[in-house]
């Protein structure tokens, strides 16, 4: 069946949300993360596209990107693979680490524009991170809010804030208002959530399995893979799903190992 076509933006902006393959990580440690938004950053100077908005969790990440003379296709081509050659290079893979294509949505007018940067700043309040956006390091929230950061220079934010006032301090007021008016949260965490972030279930993870790499655990002759994955289901509070997350590892798999002691 042929997938879908593209739908094309008359104004050039979109949403992008990349997702890992089987839901995995795309960024293990900070390192990741960096070398990310470095490539990010080269590209974006190679291309001259416009950046609205980012945020990387972490086994997606969110932008809100203006394409140049250079279509959204070909951005995204450049840097999902670079980035996929050094993941594959880092963690000894191979093949794609992304779940398909990226997904874009095309943003047709301001009111949409405003809302898909709230969304994305929002992203890391809904995963329950952080209470607030900018308090979360690894999106564009700190530029928006005038806080310093390292990657002050990567967005053009200032065009957004614009668009809340001419006068620079009531832009940011506005937008921090306009941010933190709304939030679309579930009332309550699920009683079957992971009780630990993905960060802080790594540590955990790590501590279970001695020397081995995280990213090594899928390429273990199966037995052997299936003893440390029964052993891992034992750790409390990390569920199946945050398993599969983290070791790239089909979630089918992950049950299949053996019911989970308690």
């Amino acid at each position: 069946m042929p997938r879908e076509k593209r739908k094309i933006s008359s104004t050039g902006i979109y949403h992008i949300d990349t997702v890992g393959i089987n839901s995995q990580l795309l960024f293990y440690d900070d390192a990741d993360r960096e070398m990310f938004l470095k490539k990010l950053s080269n590209i974006k100077k190679e291309k001259g596209f416009k950046i609205y908005a980012w945020c990387l969790m972490d086994n997606h990440y969110h932008l809100v990107i203006k394409e140049s003379d250079y279509s959204i296709s070909r951005i995204m081509q450049s840097l999902n693979g670079s980035y996929a050659r050094y993941f594959n290079n880092k963690y000894r893979g191979k093949g794609s680490i992304y779940a398909g294509r990226f997904y874009s949505s095309p943003i047709e007018n301001i009111s949409y524009l405003h809302t898909a940067i709230r969304y994305i700043h929002q992203n890391c309040v809904r995963s329950f991170i952080v209470e607030f956006p900018a308090l979360y390091f690894w999106s564009s929230c700190k530029e928006y809010y005038n806080q310093r950061n390292f990657y002050n220079d990567l967005s053009d934010h200032q065009e957004i804030l614009e668009l809340f006032s001419r006068d620079p301090i009531k832009a940011v007021n506005n937008f921090i208002e306009y941010t933190e008016a709304v939030y679309e949260l579930p009332q309550r965490k699920s009683p079957h959530r992971s009780k630990h972030s993905d960060i802080e279930a790594m540590d955990v993870i790590k501590s279970h399995v001695g020397s081995i790499e995280l990213p090594d655990i899928k390429k273990l002759p199966i037995d052997e893979k299936t003893i440390v994955i029964q052993h891992l289901k034992t750790i409390k509070d990390i569920s199946g799903p945050q398993l599969s997350r983290i070791l790239g590892i089909p979630i089918g798999v992950i049950w299949r190992a053996g019911k989970r002691e308690d």
